[in-house]
């Protein structure tokens, strides 16, 4: 049996169209057939399925794609993701009213909210 580090080093060697069909083939095999690729402006993020978005604004989605870790290249998250084999849900198992509030209590990201609201506001 493999180490993740040792696993993560053999699935180095592939190129990203092969990474791809391996993931699309680890999600049929082990997860229903779905896995999600976030790409940010700053890299990516890769999972198998989706994030939890029901019920709508209360969902435990943003908890779980804020705790997963952030990856600077498509490649690297696909290593990840195949290595660890986690589905969204495996990132967050707490409440999802609880995150919520502690991340409100945060000033920094109270004024993020708080701009957002604004912006919402006005396009409504």
């Amino acid at each position: 049996m493999l180490t993740d580090k040792e696993h993560a080093a053999l699935l180095s060697a592939f190129e990203l169209p092969q990474l791809l069909q391996l993931v699309g083939l680890e999600a049929k095999r082990q997860h229903g057939e779905g896995y999600t690729i976030l790409s940010f402006n700053s890299g990516f993020k890769v999972a198998f399925g989706t994030p939890t978005m029901w019920p709508w604004g209360g969902g435990a989605g943003y908890a779980e794609v804020a705790s997963m870790t952030h990856y600077p290249t498509l490649k690297e998250a696909l290593i990840a993701a195949l290595v660890t084999g986690k589905t969204f849900a495996d990132y967050f198992t707490g409440d999802p009213a609880i995150w919520w509030a502690q991340q409100l209590d945060d000033p920094a990201m109270a004024h993020l909210w708080q701009v957002c609201a604004e912006v919402r506001s006005r396009h409504e």
